[in-house]
């Protein structure tokens, strides 16, 4: 009698727990199919990972899609997946709350460009926490090099990815990191002239990604 009172009260928690959180097949919204690249004389591929990778999606509702094959297209922006061999973009990533792809973790994130114009897009998230570091990645074009007089070279443009790194301290607006650290320091307020000293003291870097990891690291146990 005690087992069977038991199997009834764990059946009961698990239609509980189920009911609380949904599972998805495939994100909400409009997908658009992608049916070319759009990148007219460019040699390169669009995408962060070569492969397409199994991932996850965890809506704002926190609603979830648990295995999905998912690649970031930096040059388009868009977060993108695969379905029964036809590739989509997520059409409605304001309602995600994160994407898990592989090892990585993306969150989607309004910021302002070089020319202060507001912008959203998909930002990888490196360190977690009150202060958050994070990279977006974005397209650049490196000139074609090619030399018809030696047949050397490529003759197309080619597409490469680059990175910019921000910083978000307690989810407010976030923050470009400049080349001196400057606004890394200004975004933490009253803690910027401990973390100037730190990064003095032990000659990190900017402009590296450990020694971000290390100083966003050092931030978040000061707070």
């Amino acid at each position: 009698m005690k087992k069977i009172t038991l199997l009834v009260i764990a059946s009961l928690f698990f239609k509980l727990e189920c009911s609380a959180q949904k599972y998805f097949a495939l994100p909400p919204g409009y997908n658009k199919i992608v049916t070319s690249e759009n990148r007219p004389q460019l040699d390169g591929s669009p995408y962060l990972e070569s492969n397409w990778d199994e991932g996850s999606i965890v809506m704002n509702s926190g609603d979830t899609i648990p295995i999905i094959l998912l690649r970031y297209n930096f040059y388009s922006g868009e977060m993108t997946y695969k379905h029964k061999q036809i590739v989509y973009s997520i059409g409605a990533p304001e309602k995600i709350k994160s994407v898990t792809i592989g090892s990585l973790k993306f969150i989607f994130l309004a910021y302002k460009d070089d020319n202060e114009q507001l912008k959203k897009n998909f930002f990888e998230l490196v360190y977690p926490g009150k202060i958050k570091l994070l990279t977006l990645h974005y397209p650049s074009v490196l000139p074609s090099n090619y030399n018809p007089t030696m047949a050397v070279g490529n003759k197309n443009d080619q597409l490469i990815v680059k990175e910019q790194y921000y910083v978000q301290v307690n989810d407010s607006n976030i923050i470009a990191i400049d080349k001196k650290g400057d606004s890394y320091i200004k975004a933490l307020g009253e803690l910027g002239p401990t973390i100037k000293d730190y990064v003095k003291r032990n000659r990190l870097s900017f402009n590296d990604k450990g020694d971000l990891m290390t100083i966003t690291f050092y931030a978040n146990t000061l707070i």
